[in-house]
């Protein structure tokens, strides 16, 4: 089995909650439906700062983006619940996306270049903050800058060249001391 790095997983959902006695879990997922799962290919589950491959037994969809999911290994509520609450993952080349749903899995532009139309190179993405709306840690030499990841900043993306280009507003780069 191959062991992932962060760069090259993509958050595919949370697990919600134990369900039955023998193991089941609900997960919320968007790419549950797509994921073309089978007892060779692993996701995920961050749990005690690792990332714990499981595979998938039995899924059954049950509307609105949930799902009754049975993983191998996972037999009983007390083994379920140790990690209901926890965030799913899954090699970015095992799920189709969109890609232009950037919001929906914000962690796959990690190593991304930012660039300013008017400004210029900003730095690199190295992480993300979640929230309401989430956003992008940009690094620039030392410091770090936070951009909003909404439709007004985002121009447009290089997927191929993992490039980002933003138009962001003056009063950014005044509070950051940029120009």
């Amino acid at each position: 089995m191959i062991f992932p790095n962060k760069n090259s997983l993509i958050s595919i959902g949370k697990i919600v909650k134990s369900f039955g006695i023998n193991g089941h879990l609900l997960v919320n997922s968007e790419f549950l439906d797509d994921y073309n799962f089978n007892k060779r290919i692993a996701i995920f589950v961050y749990w005690e700062y690792c990332f714990v491959p499981l595979i998938i037994e039995d899924l059954e969809n049950r509307g609105d983006n949930y799902y009754l999911v049975k993983f191998e290994l996972i037999d009983n509520v007390d083994d379920a619940s140790k990690i209901t609450g926890c965030n799913i993952y899954a090699f970015k080349d095992d799920i189709e996306i969109e890609k232009i749903d950037y919001l929906s899995s914000p962690e796959r532009f990690v190593g991304f270049d930012v660039i300013d139309i008017s400004y210029g190179l900003l730095g690199k993405v190295i992480g993300i903050l979640r929230g309401a709306s989430p956003q992008l840690e940009v690094s620039s030499h030392e410091d770090s800058l936070f951009i909003q990841l909404i439709p007004e900043y985002m121009d447009h993306v290089d997927w191929d060249n993992e490039i980002i280009f933003v138009n962001l507003p003056e009063q950014l780069f005044s509070f950051y001391g940029l120009k």
